[in-house]
């Protein structure tokens, strides 16, 4: 899955938008990573899945901060969009892969959400008011669900996931902390999620929300600083343009999820510091509306065609001799030297034939441009064939190099096996000589 550094599948989802596959971590702060994510997998609440209690826990859930188990996880993978849950492995054996996500840079911030977020803190927004007092629950039917447990088959926890995160059947509709920045202004106020709307509170308590952002179409864009932080999320929309900012960054964290969750589409992020996000203000009506009508219509189109086709025409009328005896204008053109029936013919529709001269006069130049283009690409051909035969005789002398080198190589090879051979030789003759010289050394003792 690497070549050369670099991961060749995408992470899923949102995770692509933090986790860059193209840039691995330093060796330290992988261990970092790991040694987190085991202490996280260690934490009460979080050893075991938080959709059926089973254990042991072999992904995350990177936008729900969640850890579940292989049978739940691969409900998660095939049966919710990865705007609602995007998963991540982290059991022993796939995190010790080279191609796992946490040698990518980015994974600190990951690994930084779940543990601020966990299983407990997680259930407690969207198991709030389970078990439901719901008519869809009580009646028994094959849609009804229920919290499976670590046996239950695929149906049922296929039911549960449904109800939970995408019906929101038992979650807690709550006003959150949000800090807006529109322009040059920064508010502090309260924001409560609905299903295509953003309404916005004055204070936690007020009745009436003191203004609605509509949703649809929505775009969101993260904002992150060289460190891996998210400092700021940039919501537009068609009605306006503005900013989410907060002191806690996992608060962040939660509207940016909550609202790629409402279909907001995210783009990629942009490092740079929150003081130079730049401000930008949504175009209003009238200017689109003045874009758009400066914009001809075909008809506009047509029409201007046809008046400069009848000035170029009265330009060429204005240019012909007039017959004195008939009183009309003579025809110039070529092929004037046909009878006077055709002659009559022509001129009772004058603007006929010069139409019919002014597409000659077209056509003609068309072909002669036509013919100089042939004759470039001609010429293109040319150059191209006698630099590829170039080429050819410098590679055909490069192999004859390549072979006369090789050719050398094995003299040399065989020189060195001959000087081997005599080395041998005079080895076994310097022996052969120091044990004669100890005989000798030997016979002449007693004397």
């Amino acid at each position: 899955l690497r070549r050369g550094g670099i991961m060749a599948e995408p992470l899923p989802g949102i995770a692509a938008t933090f986790v860059d596959v193209r840039t691995p971590s330093p060796p330290d702060v992988v261990l970092e990573v790991e040694k987190r994510l085991r202490d996280i997998v260690k934490k009460p609440g979080n050893d075991r899945c938080a959709e059926c209690l089973g254990t042991p826990v072999t992904a995350i859930s990177f936008n729900l901060g969640i850890l579940v188990c292989a049978k739940c996880e691969e409900v998660h993978d095939e049966y919710l969009s990865a705007h609602v849950s995007c998963t991540l492995p982290c059991d022993d054996t796939r995190l010790g892969m080279e191609t796992s996500w946490v040698h990518l840079r980015g994974a600190r911030t990951v690994v930084e959400y779940v543990d601020f977020m966990g299983n407990d803190k997680s259930n407690m927004f969207w198991e709030y008011s389970y078990p439901p007092t719901s008519v869809r629950a009580a009646e028994g039917s094959e849609g009804s669900f229920e919290k499976p447990s670590s046996e239950s088959d695929r149906k049922p926890r296929e039911n549960w996931v449904q109800a939970k995160y995408v019906e929101n059947v038992c979650c807690n509709v709550y006003r959150r902390r949000i800090t807006l920045r529109k322009g040059k202004k920064v508010r502090k106020l309260w924001g409560q999620l609905g299903s295509t709307e953003l309404l916005v509170f004055e204070s936690e308590k007020a009745a009436q929300p003191s203004e609605t952002i509509s949703l649809k179409s929505g775009i969101i864009r993260p904002y992150i600083d060289s460190s891996g932080i998210l400092e700021a999320i940039d919501l537009q929309t068609p009605q306006t343009v503005l900013t989410l900012t907060g002191d806690d960054r996992c608060e962040i964290f939660e509207w940016m999820f909550a609202l790629h969750r409402t279909n907001c589409n995210v783009l990629p992020k942009r490092e740079h510091s929150l003081k130079n996000i730049p401000v930008r203000q949504p175009k209003k009506r009238s200017q689109i509306k003045a874009k758009f009508r400066s914009i001809p219509s075909a008809r506009d189109l047509t029409q201007k065609k046809r008046r400069e086709t009848s000035e170029k025409i009265s330009v060429i009328d204005r240019g012909r001799p007039v017959d004195t005896s008939t009183g009309s204008k003579q025809d110039t053109r070529r092929g004037s030297s046909t009878t006077d029936d055709s002659a009559s013919k022509f001129s009772r529709f004058p603007k006929a034939v010069e139409m019919e001269d002014l597409l000659h006069n077209t056509t003609k130049q068309e072909l002669s441009h036509l013919t100089q283009e042939k004759e470039k690409v001609a010429g293109a051909i040319s150059d191209f064939e006698l630099r590829r035969r170039k080429l050819q005789k410098k590679l055909q002398a490069c192999e004859q190099t390549l072979n006369s080198l090789y050719e050398e190589e094995r003299i040399i090879d065989k020189k060195l096996k001959s000087l081997d051979h005599s080395l041998s030789q005079w080895d076994e003759a310097a022996k052969g000589g120091v044990e004669l010289l100890e005989l000798l050394c030997k016979e002449t003792e007693p004397i």
